[in-house]
């Protein structure tokens, strides 16, 4: 039983790493707002492509490749990391807090996979479970707080892209295309993916799996001594 329960842990901890690498990291959906010129425009063209929402994913290996390439891509579309505007990032420590809470949650994954090969210390792997547990939810609720003006619509995405892409109001082009694009796009959701939710599962069961361990095999353990 001794050898099972360490299998067990070492494979829950080791599945941490498959998890956020290939799953979803960061999860989107935005959609073109009803009260929005551009609806107004794309639904007199094709009534299908105004409501339809994007949903955007990325998980790890994505936003590495991304990064290393200097750019993203979605919808058909490729996008320099240089121009993202500086007003879609405010807030980012609270991203910057969400990656660092991730990162100790996979050193955390790194020492349970040590405690379960070459110890048997079943309290702190219980421990070492519910932190990585904390540390997951710790970085679902700042990576919220990021997402916020978002989803309330306090950024103007649309607005701060065509400023960005297409030019500033005093100029012509400028000018049209803000008054198109402002208030156009509706984030529907956004927040940390399924590559998180799944790891604080799997932090959770370890934790809970280990505390089962602990509380049941060492009783039976002192009961045979008992009666010798």
């Amino acid at each position: 039983m001794k050898i099972f329960n360490k299998i067990v842990v070492f494979l829950l901890s080791l599945s941490i790493f498959p998890i956020f690498y290939f799953l979803n990291l960061v999860r989107a959906v935005v959609s073109i707002s009803e009260s929005s010129s551009l609806y107004t425009i794309l639904s007199k063209l094709a009534e299908d492509t105004a409501n339809s929402a994007i949903e955007l994913t990325f998980s790890i290996k994505e936003i590495v490749t991304g990064i290393s390439n200097g750019s993203f891509s979605f919808g058909g579309m490729s996008f320099d990391i240089s121009k993202i505007p500086a007003e879609l990032l405010t807030g980012k420590g609270w991203v910057i807090a969400a990656g660092v809470l991730l990162a100790v949650a996979a050193v955390i994954a790194i020492v349970i996979m040590g405690c379960a090969l070459f110890t048997n210390a079943n309290k702190t792997i219980s421990a070492l479970g519910a932190g990585g547990f904390v540390c997951c939810f710790a970085a679902l609720r700042c990576f919220a707080r990021f997402t916020a003006p978002f989803l309330s619509g306090s950024v103007d995405i649309g607005g701060i892209l065509a400023k960005a892409f297409i030019g500033e109001s005093n100029n012509l082009l400028g000018s049209i295309g803000e008054s198109i694009l402002e208030g156009a796009i509706s984030v529907d959701a956004f927040s940390l993916g399924n590559a998180v939710t799944l790891s604080l599962i799997v932090f959770l069961g370890i934790a809970l799996w280990e505390l089962a361990y602990f509380i049941t095999i060492p009783e039976k353990k002192t009961k045979k001594v008992k009666n010798k």
